[in-house]
């Protein structure tokens, strides 16, 4: 026997994204385990990670794709188009921002110039104008003194050559050193000059961002019915029992839940019964649909939607992003369980609710 909680709960609508899509985002048909985790996290206001397995399965009534305005900023400042904002943080681009000017047509139209637009921030459209004409000042200072000087430093590079070339003895050392010398100014100009740049255009102009808007789809599920079972340490179920009342959305901030449930339940590998079906569609680990004798089967010949499921991840402090532990599952119904071959496995049964229920815990 062996502890969990089951967890059933409402959503009148979910979205529960696929990371790969973007114009069209669709929605897998039941949360992923990573879903589940850190909603529960959340709820029980935890900073760091808790092991826990999830059972996940449930139904929705219907599937259907919404329109919606998306805004998203460009990798470039678009002086001609969209919406100039100024950002809190160039590293990290979030709804916080400052409207500076909206341009008022497709095209034509230019921040810099003032051409129409609607100024929004006139003090930081100002600011932006003279970033603008500082990149300018910086490229004629490129093109125009550093490029002399660099010049002129390119031909006593060639003359110090020729020099070590042809001396002998003690010349040849300090022409070396001179050589050395004027490389090293070489590249002490060109620092200087990136670092100039960097702190009075790169970095500054880094704040502002262009914002447009566009058309999307969003794929969104209605009537969702979920039962979720979770195993962890006994604090850690306690700890989901008691602030399940925190728990307020599962998939987007808006997909909001109602708790039907939560309470502590027995899971069994020695089951009374010896025909289960699963009652709902699920998740389950790939590995046990497979084989001539699989320890689940399902009346479906492709035996389920094949996923790899985000569970827990790790961050790679270099690259700063999350990287999952991803599982092989297969979605579907009407599974049935060889409860002969489930000893020693993920699968397990709940003979506590009204049908005996198969739960495969990820």
């Amino acid at each position: 026997m062996m502890k969990a909680v089951r967890l059933q709960v409402k959503q009148q609508s979910a979205h529960y994204r696929r990371e790969e899509t973007v114009d069209n985002k669709m929605t897998y048909p039941l949360p992923f385990p990573s879903t589940v985790i850190g909603a529960l996290h959340a709820a029980c206001g935890y900073t760091s990670y808790h092991p826990m397995d999830v059972g996940i399965q449930g139904h929705f009534g219907s599937l259907q794709r919404e329109v919606y305005v998306n805004h998203c900023f460009l990798s470039n400042v678009m002086d001609d188009r969209g919406l100039l904002v100024k950002v809190p943080n160039p590293d990290i681009l979030t709804a916080r921002f400052q409207k500076v000017a909206k341009a008022k047509k497709p095209q034509g139209n230019s921040f810099k110039n003032g051409i129409t637009i609607d100024i929004i921030n006139e003090e930081l459209l100002t600011e932006y104008q003279k970033l603008i004409q500082k990149r300018t000042e910086l490229e004629k200072l490129k093109k125009g003194e550093l490029h002399e000087k660099l010049a002129l430093l390119e031909v006593e590079i060639k003359e110090l050559k020729k020099i070590v070339k042809n001396a002998s003895g003690s010349e040849v050392k300090k022409a070396k050193e001179k050589l050395q010398g004027v490389q090293n100014t070489i590249q002490t100009l060109k620092e200087v000059y990136k670092d100039q740049e960097y702190r009075e255009y790169t970095r500054p102009i880094s704040y502002f961002k262009s914002l447009t808007t566009a058309p999307q789809y969003c794929e969104v599920l209605y009537d969702v019915e979920l039962i979720l079972y979770i195993h962890a340490e006994e604090q850690t179920m306690q700890d989901i029992i008691d602030h399940i009342g925190d728990l307020q959305s599962l998939g987007r901030s808006e997909d909001f839940v109602d708790v039907q449930s939560c309470n502590l339940v027995e899971l069994t590998q020695d089951p009374k019964e010896e025909d289960i079906s699963s009652a709902c569609n699920m998740y389950v680990h790939q590995k046990y649909t497979l084989g001539t004798d699989p320890v689940l089967s399902s009346l479906r010949q492709d035996r389920g939607t094949k996923y790899y499921a985000n569970k827990n991840y790790t961050i790679d402090a270099k690259h700063q992003v999350r990287n999952f532990v991803k599982i092989p599952v297969a979605y579907g119904g009407a599974f049935d369980v060889d409860v002969d071959e489930i000893k020693g496995t993920s699968v397990w049964i709940d003979e506590t609710s009204t049908v005996s229920q198969i739960v495969d815990l990820l």
